[in-house]
């Protein structure tokens, strides 16, 4: 008896007290561990099904959403087959959100456990919707009502397995029941009858059979609104006041469903047709269908809440588990760590605190309890780490700076790209068009509106582009001569489109004084601030309203008239020199006094977001600071109920300041002169052109700029691979390559072609214009303006860098340029 004992002490006084306190808290800890355990996973179960609940209706809400378009669809396509043509806007609307909705619910039910619920064939399903939104030939009204209702059906089923997958709790089935299973089926059963009685009602004339099938749709939706009636206090689940609230909305909404149910039988009974009345009853019935399904979102939505408020109360009663065990082993540490306060554990702390600092982590200060040598060395070693975390700190900084530096150039990059593809479509089609006759006068106004506005977007995107890229840019204008006619015409054709579309007439008138009248300022600001006050102007006036904009040039002698006059204005009583004057008068609804005090600040739109006038509130903030930074001042007056006037006041430059006014740039129209004339001087190209492009569209624009070139003939490439392929069965005289293609970059591929094609057959034994070699001669097409990207396409050993949009003229004349030159004409150099 006394040999274990002894055995035992002699085993204990043999091991160190790390492990005599190892094995002791072993054994306190091990059953509050076991206990603890069986907490989290009894809670993490509870946590698991309450998020079961939770996803069932996300997913329940994707099937009526798509059970919703489905339905619409039906009703639209049935009526359209049955002969009512007005539904056909309606219907594109629908199959547009039909398809965004099947990508959804597809997407949505891609992944287990989700696939097992829904319909048997989801790519099936898809397939026959995308063929019903085709309206194929040989299906007829009713055959189309049958397929649309055979995948409702297919639908609804789900709907219902969906509620019965995740083990609802006994106490809520009803009002799940009523989520997943009775009022989709009350929405498809109202759908059915919207659609077939609007299909019914569209056809000219209908007999006893259609009768009889509305018949039986319309009993079915009598029963289930008896139905959704009668189970309404499965609503209780849900706590008093959110349940009486949707059982008041729901009680409405059955009202009106069994209003509209009366009303549309009364119509069949009554045998009326045509288009209008299958319009308005299918208006009627798609009111109670949405009004339904938005009882059936808040019910859904209120039971999403409960299983959240399930699922947060066990992960609470989780995490108190959790911080339980977690708190059980801090206090077990805290008195092992009391047993052993040692020197090798102080050691071992100085230990792992340098291996951290090894590692970089300079935030966890090295403190190591005493006043001997170990102590003092971990004080050296902190002081070391302080010193490294503000040397690290700075050079961090440093590369923050530099890494934001190169994102905003890429950012920049992007959108300067983005937006330079369409404006490359959109100016060369309009000068596409400018060749093609016959046009109407409207037709040619209108074609050079679009030219004016596409050119006026490019300017504005340039001058972005060198604001962000240029230091102190955002603060300067070009501020240069400009005649200022030619722009105030500009911004009311600019504005004319939307005048006609409001209805208000837009005027320009010039007096004589003020043809030639010049300003020093940004042409490119003047257009964008005459337009926002022109395009205010228009705006809030109202239809049948009119808009003047007078422009005159006011004398010195003028000016000082007009600071005399007692109605003159401080501002006006300031300028006695001569100035150009830009009156915008509108007959619209005029300002009171408060609304003027406001009008010039940022975002302050007066109302008119009541009114449901589009804008952000900058146009006349940012208009007189653009004019203010010109030298130029703003006035405005008005009177409620009568219409504004806005004057636009600039320093008239002297005839005699020096300054050659640029020409205004006129953009003529088909069969004009200046048309004529531009193309009598258009050089003769030839040759063979690759253009490595990947957007079909900038394709086509570049073909239908270069199509009357008969000798000049165009090969396109979509990728980098069939341009090389290309370039080993054929020789060309010049490659246009875009910078950015899906397999490979411009610069790129023009060293792999530099390395391996030849050149042109044109070319050939003439030499490279630019150095007598018969090097490949390419140039970099592309949307990104950065000099950096310029910059990589010369270096590379590219002849030229072309920034798109691409201006046909500019296009010609560099390709008159780089191609060789057909007998009889002579070289660009030349």
């Amino acid at each position: 008896m006394t040999a274990a004992p002894a055995t035992f002490r002699h085993w204990l006084g043999s091991v160190s007290f790390r492990t005599k306190f190892l094995l002791f808290g072993l054994l306190l800890a091990g059953p509050l561990a076991v206990t603890a355990g069986f907490a989290l996973a009894t809670f993490g179960q509870q946590v698991d099904a309450a998020q079961r609940r939770i996803d069932a209706l996300q997913h329940g809400q994707l099937v009526r959403t798509l059970l919703l378009s489905v339905a619409r669809h039906r009703g639209l396509s049935t009526t359209l087959l049955s002969g009512a043509e007005d539904q056909s806007a309606a219907l594109v609307a629908t199959q547009r959100q039909l398809e965004r909705d099947l990508q959804t619910f597809t997407a949505g039910f891609s992944a287990l456990p989700w696939s097992a619920v829904a319909p048997p064939d989801v790519p099936g399903l898809a397939q026959e919707l995308r063929t019903l939104m085709r309206l194929p030939a040989t299906h007829s009204e009713q055959s189309s009502f049958r397929r649309h209702t055979a995948i409702t059906e297919e639908l609804l089923a789900a709907s219902r397995r969906i509620g019965g997958m995740f083990g609802i709790d006994a106490p809520s089935a009803s009002a799940y029941a009523l989520t997943y299973v009775e009022l989709p089926a009350l929405v498809e059963a109202l759908g059915r009858q919207r659609g077939w009685g609007s299909s019914t009602l569209a056809a000219r004339q209908y007999g006893q059979p259609e009768v009889d099938q509305y018949l039986l749709y319309a009993g079915g939706a009598q029963q289930l609104l008896n139905a959704v009636r009668a189970d309404a206090a499965a609503l209780a689940v849900l706590g008093a006041t959110q349940a009486d609230t949707i059982k008041a909305a729901l009680g409405d909404a059955l009202q009106a469903a069994a209003g509209f149910s009366e009303r549309s039988m009364a119509l069949i009974r009554q045998r009326e047709q045509g288009d209008a009345a299958a319009a308005d009853h299918f208006r009627d019935g798609t009111r109670v269908i949405e009004a339904l399904a938005a009882i059936n979102n808040r019910l859904m939505v209120a039971l999403e809440a409960r299983a959240e408020a399930e699922r947060r109360g066990a992960s609470q009663r989780r995490a108190a588990s959790l911080a339980g065990m977690l708190l059980l082993a801090v206090v077990l540490g805290a008195v092992y760590r009391a047993f052993l306060n040692s020197t090798v554990d102080r050691l071992q702390s100085l230990e792992r605190s340098s291996q951290r600092l090894a590692q970089g982590d300079f935030d966890a200060a090295i403190a190591v309890e005493g006043r001997d040598e170990i102590a003092r060395l971990a004080a050296m070693l902190d002081t070391m780490r302080e010193r490294l975390r503000e040397a690290v700190a700075d050079r961090a900084g440093g590369l923050a700076a530099q890494q934001a530096d190169r994102t905003k150039t890429e950012f920049l990059a992007r959108w300067s790209h983005d937006l330079r593809t369409p404006l490359n479509a959109i100016i060369g089609f309009a000068q596409v068009l400018e060749e093609r006759a016959p046009l109407s006068a409207a037709q040619g106004a209108d074609l050079r509106q679009i030219h004016i506005a596409a050119a006026h977007m490019l300017n504005l995107v340039n001058d972005v582009l060198e604001v962000a890229t240029t230091p102190g840019a955002a603060t300067t204008q070009q501020m240069l001569p400009v005649e200022i006619v030619p722009v105030v015409a500009e911004a009311v054709e600019m504005m004319s489109a939307s005048a006609r579309s409001a209805g208000v007439e837009v005027a320009l008138h010039v007096a004589g004084d003020a043809e030639r009248s010049r300003v020093l300022g940004d042409r490119t600001r003047l257009l964008q601030l005459l337009s926002n006050v022109i395009g205010n102007a228009v705006k809030f006036n109202r239809r049948g309203g009119r808009v003047d904009v007078l422009l005159t040039h006011e004398t010195p002698a003028a000016a000082t008239a007009l600071a005399a006059s007692a109605s003159a204005s401080a501002s006006a009583a300031a300028r006695a020199d001569a100035q150009v004057v830009v009156s915008v008068v509108d007959s619209g609804r005029g300002m009171s006094a408060s609304q003027l005090t406001r009008l010039f600040r940022p975002y302050e739109r007066l109302g008119a977001a009541r009114l449901g006038i589009p804008g952000t509130g900058l146009g006349l903030s940012n208009a007189r600071q653009f004019l203010e930074a010109m030298g130029g001042v703003i006035d405005v007056t008005s009177i409620e109920g009568e219409g504004s006037r806005f004057e636009l006041r600039l320093p008239a430059l002297a005839p005699d300041s020096g300054w050659a006014a640029a020409a205004p740039v006129v953009l003529a129209g088909p069969g004009t002169d200046a048309a004529a004339a531009g193309r009598s001087a258009t050089p003769t190209l030839r040759g063979r052109v690759a253009y490595v492009e990947d957007d079909p569209v900038n394709a086509l624009v570049m073909q239908a700029l270069l199509q009357r070139h008969e000798e000049l003939e165009i090969a396109v490439f979509p990728d980098g691979a069939a341009a090389l392929r290309a370039a080993q069965h054929a020789a060309y005289d010049l490659w246009l390559l875009d910078l950015n293609l899906p397999d490979i970059g411009g610069v790129e591929l023009f060293r792999q072609l530099a390395a391996s094609a030849q050149p042109g057959p044109a070319a050939a034994g003439m030499g490279n214009s630019a150095g007598g070699s018969l090097a490949l001669q390419a140039v970099i097409v592309s949307a990104d303006a950065t000099a950096q990207a310029r910059a990589v396409a010369l270096a590379a050993g590219c002849l030229d860098f072309w920034v798109k949009p691409l201006d046909r003229d500019r296009l010609e004349a560099d390709l008159a340029r780089l191609l060789p030159n057909p007998p009889g004409q002579p070289s660009a150099a030349a």
